[in-house]
């Protein structure tokens, strides 16, 4: 008997994609069903069976494949394939420390999406308008024939080959392909503290996504979830409308830590890696350029308490005394900034220098609290110099009580006295 034992409605959207999705069991077997929600939805799903046939095609070269999918009358099945995402391989990565093979794992794959969207010259058309709105996008960039603009991480099984999930969200009209390449790297850097070590601005460069396209990117998404959504209001939106009077609370922006290069220019922006940081923590592995004479670490943008876990330069840790602080006070490995602009600089790079290494929590708080933290700190500090004052005044005493010991014992008298206590 086939039992239903999952379901998700993907309502939050227009009536022309809005969506059922159930997972059925039956003798042990799996399945998944989508079902439109509405008339207007029935070539959503339909169109999913031609889809796949197309994206096999593309994705062949590269090892992937959609999975399989046949239509019964409005509803689309598909095959239950139980695997570990890319999503989760990279995470596990990242929990077991080790950090360059989640990155490499994480190239691998974004180097064969952009291999499967170079076929193609893009050019602009007004289906992309209608979706993507017009944004300026620089010339040259490539694109495939038909675009699954969702083939991201969490959607790609670590099967052989590997298996594409939820090719939902597919195209016939050229798109650029390093956009998605950018929806890969922006969702898998939105969500999990532990995925900062990836350095997705760093990412985004090696793959030749630049700052230029980035907020043309970031214009496409917006316009796309806004295409998604037509005609329709999701609860979330109305929050301001049936909520009035509602204390407000707000999770504080994400920040970006940033490390400069001194490559005899000052630190400019030029040679600078910025990492967004969550959770106030960093942790940074990074080539430095042949070249560079010193470098400075932005930690934050915020007064703030920062914690050196660990500062190397080849695996020898740094002490905290070869470097400045900027606005701020150090005590053993912890400083208190009370700038909005804390740095550790003039960090000294011998020459034949590779590798820097950044383990770093910070807190931030009001310039105010950090001033106060300063000011114990140097209380504690002057306490603890005036018992070590105490101690050494009590150890040059003791000293000089053992030195008229000895002069005693060195008496004729003295000697007379040991005589008669050892009878």
């Amino acid at each position: 008997m086939r039992e239903l034992i999952y379901s998700k409605f993907s309502n939050e959207r227009s009536r022309a994609y809005a969506v059922r999705t159930d997972i059925f069991e039956e003798d042990g077997k799996r399945s998944v069903r989508k079902t439109p929600l509405f008339p207007e939805g029935k070539n959503h799903i339909a169109r999913m069976a031609f889809i796949r046939t197309s994206l096999d095609k593309e994705y062949k070269d590269a090892g992937f494949e959609c999975n399989k999918c046949r239509l019964d009358g409005d509803d689309m099945w598909f095959e239950y394939v139980e695997a570990e995402t890319l999503e989760e391989r990279i995470d596990e990565l990242l929990e077991d420390n080790r950090p360059n093979e989640a990155r490499e794992l994480l190239l691998l794959f974004l180097r064969k999406i952009r291999m499967i969207h170079e076929t193609d010259e893009f050019h602009m058309t007004d289906e992309f308008r209608e979706i993507f709105g017009d944004i300026d996008l620089p010339e040259g960039l490539k694109c495939a024939k038909v675009t699954n603009i969702d083939l991201i991480c969490s959607n790609l099984l670590m099967t052989k080959p590997r298996t594409v999930l939820d090719y939902e969200w597919t195209v016939d009209f050229p798109v650029p392909g390093k956009y998605v390449l950018y929806r890969n790297l922006h969702y898998l850097g939105e969500f999990g503290v532990g995925r900062l070590e990836l350095n997705m601005r760093d990412l985004c460069s090696r793959l030749g996504i630049d700052d230029v396209l980035i907020n043309a990117f970031r214009k496409m998404e917006a316009a796309f979830q806004n295409a998604v959504i037509k005609g329709h209001v999701p609860l979330r939106s109305l929050y301001h409308d049936i909520s009035p009077g509602i204390a407000e609370y707000h999770v504080d922006a994400p920040d970006y830590a940033q490390v400069y290069f001194n490559m005899g220019e000052g630190y400019t922006d030029e040679h600078a890696v910025g990492v967004r940081v969550r959770g106030g923590r960093i942790n940074l592995n990074l080539d430095i350029p042949e070249g560079c004479g010193d470098v400075r670490i932005d930690p934050c943008s915020s007064p703030c308490m920062v914690s050196i876990l660990r500062l190397a330069l080849d695996g020898t840790e740094i002490p905290i005394q070869h470097y400045k602080l900027s606005g701020g006070y150090a005590k053993g490995k912890r400083a208190y900034f009370t700038t909005d602009d804390p740095a550790f600089s003039s960090i000294m790079i011998p020459e034949g220098t590779k590798k820097l290494e950044i383990r770093m929590n910070f807190v931030k708080m009001s310039k105010k609290t950090a001033e106060r933290m300063i000011q114990l700190e140097m209380e504690n500090d002057r306490q603890m110099r005036q018992e070590d004052k105490r101690v050494l005044q009590l150890m040059m005493e003791n000293e000089g009580l053992k030195a008229q010991i000895r002069e005693i014992k060195s008496t004729s008298v003295w000697k007379m006295y040991e005589m008669v206590t050892k009878k």
